[in-house]
């Protein structure tokens, strides 16, 4: 059957139809708005109630203002419509399947952003335009969202999706990206690990990784109830070291410190909030029975004898006066000393926190709830 249009064809039912009529009455003088079809032509009518509620129908004939018609088209059903009814010819997709494929090109004019070249007649300030060569833009109430080049989409404003959103088939933001996070609650499609249970269900991005990743020994994850949960690691109050066998070889920088941590298992935990010190590590000695010298470098005395009007008596008469001086001996004193001290472990620990400000992680697990 041959598909015909006419442009502005609408008018309202003269008569009210039930849900089988196929003889369709319009105010009289509105008919000759549709296409007069002969033997084989046919456009598509569209009768809407006042409720918005509408039936899709096939026009095979019209005489005047009377239009023959096929009921309950592309997947509509027949309803019954009321005087007043809208009848209109509307490009349906049967009419666009029947319409004959293009031999060459459709062009538009560009457009600009306040009057696109592709929009819609009751939005003329939405719709595709062309910016420059290569270069399309998408504009939305007169405004330019979305930019379209060779190199890409460039976006003005919030871009918002609610799937994954992928470059070259790869995510752009890979399923179990952990970042720091500054709010109490995280977005939507990641989550604050703490060592929860997940749902499998729920996060089956997050557990397809994690499932891959537990066979070769990741102990960030685990296996939760072995059938509908897993497990994620608890990041609370810790900071991040990086796996020590990247590159298939240990650094060795924290595996096998004392009191340090497995460096070459993922998901291994380990350090202290405080730290106790030995004598060992503190640095103490002890010292047993050191003797210690104490050197005196000897000292004299000099003594001034004077008896002159002491009152002694010489037998022969006079008196006896000395005024000569004797030192007396030097003398040392030769002390020796000894002392121990014993060494001894630290009492209490010391803080062993570094200068930390607090934040939330959150990890992404890939679908947006």
């Amino acid at each position: 059957m041959t598909l015909k249009l006419n442009n502005s064809a609408s008018a309202l039912l003269a008569v009210g139809i039930d849900a089988d009529d196929t003889a369709i009455a319009v105010t009289p003088g509105t008919g000759t708005k549709f296409p007069t079809l002969a033997a084989g032509e046919w456009f598509p009518l569209v009768v809407v109630d006042a409720a918005g509620g509408l039936e899709i129908m096939r026009a095979t004939a019209r005489v005047g203002d009377v239009i023959t018609v096929v009921r309950a088209q592309e997947n509509t059903v027949g309803r019954i419509f009321n005087v007043g009814a809208r009848v209109e010819l509307r490009i349906t997709r049967a009419a666009l399947e029947a319409m004959p494929t293009l031999a060459a090109q459709l062009l538009a004019r560009d457009g600009t952003v306040a009057a696109p070249a592709y929009s819609h007649a009751s939005d003329p300030s939405s719709g595709l335009y062309r910016i420059g060569p290569g270069n399309l833009g998408l504009a939305l109430g007169g405004a330019k969202v979305v930019d379209f080049m060779p190199s890409g989409i460039a976006v003005t404003g919030v871009f918002a999706a609610s799937g994954v959103v992928s470059q070259q088939g790869h995510p752009i933001i890979p399923v179990g990206a952990v970042w720091p996070w500054p709010f109490f609650q995280a977005p939507p499609g990641w989550i604050i690990p703490f060592g929860q249970t997940l749902l499998r269900a729920t996060h089956p991005a997050l557990w397809q990784r994690a499932e891959a990743d537990i066979a070769l020994g990741n102990q960030l994850f685990g296996p939760g109830n072995g059938t509908t949960t897993f497990t994620v690691f608890d990041c609370r109050e810790r900071a991040f070291a990086f796996w020590g066998m990247a590159g298939g070889v240990s650094a060795n920088r924290l595996t096998g410190q004392p009191g340090g941590v497995n460096g070459d298992t993922l998901g291994a935990t380990g350090g202290a909030e405080r730290v106790t010190l030995t004598s060992g590590e503190s640095g103490q000695k002890a010292i047993a029975g050191a003797p210690v010298t104490i050197n005196d470098p000897g000292h004299a005395h000099a003594q001034t004898n004077k008896s002159t009007g002491l009152g002694f008596q010489v037998a022969g008469g006079g008196s006896v006066q000395d005024n000569g001086s004797t030192p007396t001996a030097p003398a040392v004193t030769n002390i020796t000393a000894s002392f121990t001290l014993a060494g001894s472990a630290a009492v209490s620990g010391h803080n062993n926190v570094q200068p930390t400000i607090i934040m939330n992680a959150i990890m992404f697990t890939g679908v947006y709830s």
